[in-house]
């Protein structure tokens, strides 16, 4: 091949909160058994999402929101290093936080979450796909596309990039994945693109406790930049695990039957927000809030949101370090024999609706057994997120973000260039 050839990996992500409907299919319920060393896998994504956070949200104004999902940005990273090697691999390795990580458990912790992840709970919703897509007059390792059929369930397809509705396939299958949230990931196939890399997750659930639609009101939301701006807040009043500090004020909202939750920080008045998600790059900080959550009753007023959020994900990670990858000089050969490919972007889209809809199933048990140690007070606390917040969505057992965002503007429904 004399043309240049170019490596793309594109993360298509969505998330929807809305009331929740059971599978179709057969499940089997299970829980996330995570060992030893799996469980420092969390930790070290987990510190990846907020390093994500920080350089991600550095880059928003007082007018945009940010959301992304950093399991899908590691899924499909890992995907590709299987087929890097030497100081390509290792700048790869060290900017998703896997350093002296061995790649075998990384590819076997990630097939775990690929297969547990969509069947803790029937009443939430989680789908995870990936696929590779190539042309076909480029030659691929089988081995490279065995390791991740194996590992990520990858979908492999040959297509002749040439035509037309190689476009269409593509975009098709994204459309499919994300529940027509994501119409669409491409807008062309450049001629010196050889291959893409996909990750899509879906995910759909219904609140523990959900908000009363009759008590939805505009309130008033102030911006960073000072401008105060009405929006339509919800409301609802229950016993939450919730935490304060000096800096800040969190509280849990868990789904149906507690296998996932949000969690939502804000800044105490007078301190930063910016300082404050600095704060929480360090593991420890994140595991010492959730350890600090307490059963409180409280009155919680959350502003609805909807994001559409779009970015190249690249400046982001040269900076952690990959900067070879995206080079001339990278080492793919472990995804074709003679090289000669690099990463030309790393392009992330990612959709969020927060609304009122969710379910009341077996939780107020759940919060009463929690609860049975802590005496209540007479009046519930009130939490109002009128202000810049930061929301993280987990698996609860593990504390594992799945997805994450920032709501400085909780108006807008926009994309990220």
């Amino acid at each position: 091949m004399n043309r240049k050839t170019t490596l793309w990996i594109i993360f298509a992500t969505l998330v929807l909160f809305s009331s929740c409907e059971k599978k179709d299919i057969p499940f089997d319920e299970r829980n996330l058994e995570l060992t030893a060393a799996e469980k420092q896998l969390v930790d070290l994504n987990n510190e990846f999402a907020f390093d994500m956070m920080a350089q991600l949200s550095g880059n928003i104004t007082a007018n945009e929101n940010l959301f992304f999902s950093p399991l899908s940005v590691g899924a499909a990273l890992t995907m590709t290093s299987n087929g890097a090697k030497g100081e390509t691999l290792s700048q790869m390795q060290k900017a998703l936080n896997m350093d002296g990580i061995d790649a075998e458990l990384v590819n076997a912790y990630y097939k775990k979450l690929i297969t547990d992840l969509p069947y803790l709970n029937a009443k939430t919703n989680i789908e995870i796909a990936n696929s590779i897509w190539y042309t076909n007059e480029f030659s691929v390792r089988n081995s490279f596309l065995d390791m991740n059929r194996n590992y990520f369930n990858a979908e492999i397809s040959p297509l002749d990039f040439s035509n037309p509705q190689a476009l269409n396939r593509i975009n098709g299958w994204v459309n499919e994945k994300t529940k027509t949230k994501i119409p669409s990931i491409l807008d062309q196939i450049p001629g010196d693109v050889v291959m893409y890399l996909i990750n899509a997750i879906y995910f759909k659930g219904a609140w523990d406790y959900k908000f009363d639609k009759s008590k939805t009101k505009k309130e008033d939301f102030k911006k960073s930049d000072g401008e105060v701006i009405q929006t339509d807040f919800m409301e609802t009043e229950h016993t939450f695990n919730t935490a304060s500090t000096t800096d800040y004020e969190a509280i849990q909202l868990p789904y149906t039957d507690r296998k996932f939750d949000m969690v939502l920080v804000k800044s105490k008045p007078g301190k930063s927000l910016d300082n404050l998600k600095a704060t929480f790059q360090d593991p420890a900080a994140i595991k010492s809030l959730v350890e600090g959550l307490r059963g409180t009753k409280a009155k919680v007023h959350l502003p609805k949101f909807k994001i559409s959020y779009e970015s190249s994900l690249a400046p982001m990670l040269v900076s952690f370090g990959m900067v070879k990858p995206f080079n001339v000089g990278a080492d793919f050969t472990g995804i074709t024999e003679n090289g000669g490919v690099y990463i030309s972007d790393v392009k992330h889209k990612a959709f969020v609706e927060v609304s009122e809809e969710g379910t009341e199933a077996a939780a107020v048990t759940i919060v009463g057994i929690e609860l049975t140690s802590m005496p209540q007070p007479q009046e519930p606390i009130v939490i109002r997120f009128d202000e810049p917040f930061l929301f993280f969505i987990r698996e609860a057992s593990s504390g594992l973000v799945l997805f994450a965002g920032q709501i400085n503007d909780p108006t807008r429904d926009a994309t990220k260039k």
